[in-house]
């Protein structure tokens, strides 16, 4: 009966095997008061490293720059916090060449309440703080995203009301890799001009997008900016038609051109939608899309996928609540599939990543879950539509064994099937085709507590789809496997 029951949850996954992803895990992180994720990045080590503020934790009289390091299974190994006495706001962490984190953000320290600087951060790999840097005037000036250059130092933007020409900037800098500034720009007119991400371009230059406002129209526009190695504008384009929209996100793609996502407002003010665009490598329009369910929509985070198609987190509104909304299309920006997250309260996802199994890893905020009001909310999801099993929550017994990782997949001819037991237990581990014969039989016996891994070999299978399927007691668990010669 049992071999039965197996069975037909093999061919089950043929019904599901190309739908939306399911939820491998989610965490939360932080106090009794408010916490925020606002950039997440996969570590060189499989884990996860997270920035964004606290008020639960840290030195200060209100937020923190909050970090975070977790292993594989979002579980933190460490936190640290950073700032002086009043608010400090981490937006953009990276890890760099030498294993630890460059962040960005905005700090008060050595300034006024009404005029944060932009704040530059460099730490270990254990995340123990090496230098800090701040940047700006007597107003107030914000940091959003930091990427590490060709030449080992630092590229920010955010927007300044210290310098340029109107009310607000885009302000650009460039630095060297102790974070000393090699130069920096404005750019924007007279209203509103702000910079929400960055990134150095195959050329050696740098593109960057935002939004800016236009007096003559009444409206916010997305901006997109190319510059040279030296901060020198080489062009600059704008998009929108409705009634506002911004960017807050850009990538360059594998053609050389550029995908930007943020938000439009095509119908009224009060009306808002995800906004994608791609160009080309000169920013000129080449397709855009609207994605959205409902009537506030935002595309936060975009990264354009190993598939050639593309990656969206950000929020949406269901039950009158925002959730977390992640959206995957294909390379033209049609929809896929879309999930939502969150609970009775609100949500919001800030940042995605495709993991190295495929998957993708978000981080952003949540109220309805986590030991405060607001807590950094960690999602992790599996691009395979695979199911999760546990163990029935009314008979529930003590897990003894963590999710399977399967990597590489895709895999040609050979791939690595890990998996880790907190207690001595009997494994079994097989892999079934899709008609639901067994091809391989790869741990059949004891295993002692700790980390484990095998090779499947495919050399003499067929290009396919295939199922592993581990048991552990009661625990039942079955990954899909892409063979692809």
């Amino acid at each position: 009966m049992r071999a039965l029951t197996l069975f037909c949850m093999v061919c089950s996954l043929l019904e599901i095997a190309f739908a939306q992803p399911d939820t491998l895990w989610t965490q939360t992180f932080g106090g009794s008061l408010d916490d925020c994720g606002r950039s997440v990045q996969q570590t060189t080590d499989g884990g996860y490293i997270i920035v964004g503020s606290t008020d639960s934790f840290g030195t200060g009289y209100n937020s923190d720059v909050y970090l975070i390091k977790t292993d594989g299974l979002g579980n933190e190994r460490w936190s640290r916090t950073y700032g002086g006495d009043n608010s400090d706001y981490g937006y953009c962490v990276q890890q760099i060449t030498d294993g630890g984190y460059i962040i960005t953000g905005m700090t008060q320290i050595g300034g006024s309440y009404w005029g944060p600087d932009v704040y530059l951060v460099k730490t270990d790999v254990l995340g123990n703080e090496l230098w800090y840097r701040t940047f700006g005037g007597t107003d107030a000036d914000w940091g959003y995203s930091v990427q590490q250059t060709f030449d080992g130092g630092y590229i920010i933007v955010g927007h300044t009301e210290s310098f340029g020409a109107g009310n607000e900037d885009i302000y650009l800098i460039k630095t060297n890799y102790l974070g000393a500034e090699d130069w920096s720009h404005t750019f924007g007119g007279s209203g509103y001009d702000r910079g929400f991400s960055v990134q150095q371009t195959a050329d050696s230059g740098f593109v960057f997008t935002g939004e800016y406002y236009d007096y003559n129209f009444n409206r916010f526009y997305v901006r997109l900016i190319k510059v040279n190695r030296w901060g020198a504008e080489v062009w600059s384009r704008s998009f929108g038609g409705g009634f506002n929209q911004g960017g807050y996100c850009v990538q360059q793609t594998t053609d050389g051109g550029f995908i930007v996502a943020g938000y439009i407002s095509p119908y009224s003010p009060g009306y808002q939608n995800i906004y994608l665009i791609k160009t080309d490598e000169s920013g000129d329009d080449l397709w855009s899309q609207v994605i959205g369910e409902s009537s506030c929509d935002e595309g936060y985070s975009v990264q354009q996928t190993s598939d050639g198609g593309y990656i969206i987190a950000g929020s949406t509104v269901s039950n009158n609540n925002n959730n977390v909304y992640l959206v995957k299309t294909d390379g033209s920006g049609n929809e896929l599939w879309s999930q939502m997250f969150g609970g009775s309260d609100h949500e919001r996802g800030y940042s995605v990543q495709q993991t190295e199994d495929g998957g993708y890893i978000v981080a952003g905020v949540t109220t309805s879950l986590g030991a405060g009001n607001e807590d950094v909310y960690l999602i992790r999801v599996d691009s395979e539509g695979t199911i999760v099993e546990e163990p029935d929550p009314g008979n529930r017994v003590p897990l003894s064994c963590s999710y399977l990782s399967i990597a590489p997949n895709p895999f040609n001819p050979t791939t690595a099937i890990s998996y880790q037991l907190s207690a001595v237990s009997h494994v079994n581990l097989s892999v079934y085709d899709v008609s639901g014969r067994k091809v391989a039989t790869l741990v059949a016996g004891w295993r002692d507590a700790g980390s484990h891994e095998v090779t499947f070999d495919g050399s003499d299978l067929a290009s396919g789809i295939y199922f592993c399927l581990m048991e552990v007691g009661e625990f039942v668990q079955t990954r899909k496997m892409v063979l692809m010669k």
